[in-house]
């Protein structure tokens, strides 16, 4: 699958640890979060918004949606950290605490997708919500070869 996106996106295929964008994520990143690997600016769609609705459990949640691929959809763990099932040769894996840099501490929860912001996801590409309960926390999202 990274291989057809590569040459869709004209990178060169094998080219999953390359920054070809210079714009901080790499090319295996912008595949997972459906990013423009020739746009520094454009690495994907990630949103990250606090809710006074209560989504699982506490009165504000921190709230993160990212594009992964659809394969991906329904395979998050409820746990520190949330992890995928392996699709399309990569795993997900969304980490949350309550410093920068984040420690995995915290229980990070998939939720329905939060998109009133967001345009229509790509072909091949589905919006994921997740929260962490509290009053404070931070995401780190990884996309890493699937062992």
């Amino acid at each position: 699958a990274f291989d057809t996106w590569a040459t869709s996106n004209g990178v060169p295929t094998g080219s999953e640890a390359v920054d070809s964008d210079s714009g901080g994520l790499n090319n295996l990143g912008e595949f997972g979060l459906g990013g423009d690997p020739t746009d520094g600016n454009d690495d994907g769609a990630l949103l990250h918004a606090y809710s006074d609705e209560v989504v699982g459990g506490g009165p504000e949640e921190g709230i993160l949606t990212i594009l992964v691929r659809n394969g991906a959809v329904g395979t998050f763990t409820t746990a520190a950290p949330s992890v995928s099932d392996p699709t399309d040769g990569i795993v997900y894996t969304v980490s949350g605490g309550s410093s920068v840099p984040v420690d995995g501490a915290l229980t990070v929860t998939p939720t329905a997708a939060v998109t009133d912001v967001l345009p229509a996801a790509p072909p091949g590409y589905t919006y994921v919500s997740f929260y962490i309960s509290g009053p404070e926390g931070y995401f780190q999202v990884e996309v890493a070869p699937a062992p």
